[in-house]
């Protein structure tokens, strides 16, 4: 799994959907279209990609890395762009920081806690321990569904 962390959350993602960890770039809005969730497109080696929030997908609060627009050069050093690609559906995330790939055993997930923000649990599919972190797998089919839901 890709571990990386949006605000003070850190998530994972099957490394099987994972296409790219790319530097920040330029994220342009969609006349009409662009809001909170959807952020716009970026030009990753020249494709466009939509990218879209994390944070307001799973309902964390905050600002992604990429949309902060007054935060020092340094505040952003870490930030990342992950390109995401399933079934051929292909997204972009943006992501403060990423921890790299963890192989983490079927049997060290654990369930999902009951505190976890509903639209986060719907999206999660169990918790691990990485480096004293907890860590939330997210579900890539729910994410990339919901997405569609609420975006295509």
């Amino acid at each position: 799994m890709l571990v990386f962390r949006i605000d003070e959350e850190w998530l994972a993602l099957d490394v099987d959907a994972v296409v790219e960890v790319a530097e920040p770039r330029p994220v342009h809005g969609i006349p009409h279209r662009t809001d909170r969730l959807l952020m716009g497109i970026a030009n990753i080696r020249g494709e466009l990609q939509l990218c879209v929030s994390l944070h307001a997908l799973l309902g964390i609060d905050g600002d992604d890395c990429l949309s902060a627009g007054d935060s020092s050069e340094t505040d952003r050093s870490s930030c990342r762009i992950l390109v995401c690609e399933k079934d051929g559906q292909r997204w972009a995330f943006a992501v403060d920081e990423v921890a790299g790939v963890q192989r983490v055993p079927i049997d060290r997930l654990e369930n999902v806690p009951s505190t976890i923000a509903k639209s986060a649990k719907r999206l999660t599919k169990g918790v691990f321990r990485f480096e004293e972190k907890s860590v939330g797998q997210l579900n890539v089919d729910r994410v990339f569904a919901s997405l569609e839901e609420k975006i295509g």
